[in-house]
């Protein structure tokens, strides 16, 4: 095998997991002809965000599921990534603006929810996360 640092020819060294591993005598380092990460399937990934739906933190879900925390913080985050914001074009509606104050981390990081529905069909129209300042509130 070559070398993928520097291209010179390794040697066998040694198993690691049950796959062989190569050591360069050039730059004197080790490496595996092929490495594998174990993947998350679709089934996993909906289940995390369902149980993430029922309020299981991610210590949790990890445990449940033996999935690493940094793994399921990374699916939780591109399924949040991929949220799309409702668009309404809608003229002279009575709407309705309600806040909810929560925290991040610890009660120091204050973080709040904002939201607007229409009074006559419950429709969310906006959403804000973020600091409450007037900017966050009059977004638009």
């Amino acid at each position: 095998m070559k070398c993928k640092y520097c291209e010179d020819l390794c040697i066998k060294r040694g198993k690691y997991k049950g796959v062989q591993k190569y050591f360069c005598k050039n730059c004197r380092k080790y490496q595996r002809e092929h490495y594998t990460k174990p993947r998350i399937n679709a089934g996993k990934v909906d289940l995390i965000k369902r149980l993430n739906n029922e309020g299981l933190g991610i210590s949790s879900i990890s445990r449940l599921l033996n999935i690493s925390k940094s793994s399921v913080q990374r699916i939780i985050i591109q399924i949040a990534n991929s949220i799309k914001k409702p668009f309404h074009l809608e003229r002279n509606q009575s709407y309705e603006i309600d806040e909810l104050r929560t925290y991040v981390g610890n009660k120091h990081k204050e973080c709040w929810v904002i939201y607007a529905i229409n009074k006559e069909t419950g429709k969310v129209i906006d959403l804000v996360v973020g600091r409450r300042t007037t900017k966050s509130i009059y977004n638009k």
